[in-house]
């Protein structure tokens, strides 16, 4: 799965970022250091890579200025380039005005 994040991320089927999300995303779905075990994963043990990755994520300036972006907007960066939205579309975020 890496390789396959790794080569659309060389081919720029998905920017740097994108590539970086898919591999933590990857790494949570695939149970992170407990991968390969025989014993299964607990619901817990998801929830706690989920929670490790999204306070790692927060740590990395282009994850804050998509969250930014989707908090003045309403909309995921990339949605915002492919449609016009008015003024009536972009919800104000009262912490980020």
């Amino acid at each position: 799965m890496l390789d396959e994040i790794n080569r659309a991320v060389q081919l720029e089927q998905i920017d740097p970022h994108s590539g970086m999300l898919a591999e933590k995303l990857a790494y949570i779905l695939c149970g992170g250091n407990a991968a390969g075990t025989l014993n299964p994963i607990s619901e817990q043990n998801l929830l706690d890579l989920e929670r490790e990755v999204f306070l790692q994520l927060c740590g990395e300036p282009e994850t804050l200025r998509l969250l930014k972006d989707i908090l003045l907007t309403g909309n995921p960066p990339r949605y915002n380039n492919q449609r016009q939205t008015t003024a009536r579309h972009q919800p104000k975020h009262p912490l980020l005005t």
